[in-house]
């Protein structure tokens, strides 16, 4: 009940607000626009944790968790900047630590591990710098970061039981699957924070604009070599300013 009063309060704050103006229409206007945006990754990989949280648990609530944007438009260019304290990406999955460990008695005993990075977890920004190619249109590009704080990982574990040490064939071989969050020893093969290179598209109306991002990484990390999403943005405040001359 009291989420959908805030969410109505918002909307009739930002109907009041928000307006885009034609800014062609003045070369010396320039208009400052901010709000609230959410952001959806377009998956390729690990479609089935879509919704999972930093330990595994579905928490599809996390994709209602908004980011912050400020916009200025002057002429037919415009100049954003995000913030989303609440960004996450799923990673490919390819195996980023492995381990074996051999015990000898009568036989041999042979544990084998291997962990595989699922989605991460942290706090992102992005800045970019669009132009107007039709009333409604806008086309440009920007630099996104990620500065990752956690992580959620598959374990596939092994035990092979051999009868001698030379054996070529185990006697016995059992798997397990598990996951968990990251731990801190897990950070030191892993990057921390990530850059993406992007180019986007966004249709623009009164009170909101949608579009489309692509990014390519050009920072050493664990990311999906191209990364797609989605965004839709409310506007919740507005203003107008007219350069003296």
């Amino acid at each position: 009940m009291k989420f959908s009063i805030i969410v109505a309060c918002l909307c009739i704050f930002q109907k009041a607000t928000c307006q885009i103006e034609n800014p062609s229409k003045d070369s010396s206007q320039s208009l400052f626009f901010a709000g609230f945006g959410w952001n959806a990754q377009i998956p390729f990989s690990n479609i089935g944790q879509y919704f999972s949280g930093p330990k595994g648990q579905q928490q599809p609530y996390r994709i209602l968790f908004p980011s912050l944007w400020a916009r200025l438009v002057s002429n037919k260019f415009l100049f954003e900047f995000e913030i989303n304290p609440f960004v996450s990406s799923l990673i490919p999955s390819d195996n980023f630590y492995q381990s074996s460990n051999i015990l000898i008695y009568s036989g041999a005993f042979v544990e084998s591990e291997s962990k595989s990075l699922v989605k991460l977890f942290g706090v992102g920004a992005s800045i970019s710098y669009e132009y107007q190619v039709s009333w409604d249109w806008w086309i440009g590009g920007g630099l996104q970061a990620a500065a990752w704080q956690k992580g959620f990982v598959k374990i596939d574990s092994t035990n092979e039981i051999f009868p001698n040490p030379n054996a070529g064939i185990p006697t016995s071989v059992q798997t397990f699957r598990s996951s968990g969050a990251l731990r801190d020893g897990d950070w030191t093969i892993l990057t921390r924070f990530q850059m993406h290179l992007f180019a986007e598209a966004q249709y623009r109306k009164d009170r909101w604009s949608s579009g489309i991002r692509v990014g390519l990484p050009f920072t050493p990390g664990t990311s999906d070599p191209l990364k797609v999403e989605a965004f839709f943005r409310i506007c919740v405040i507005s203003g107008t300013g007219k350069s003296k001359r």
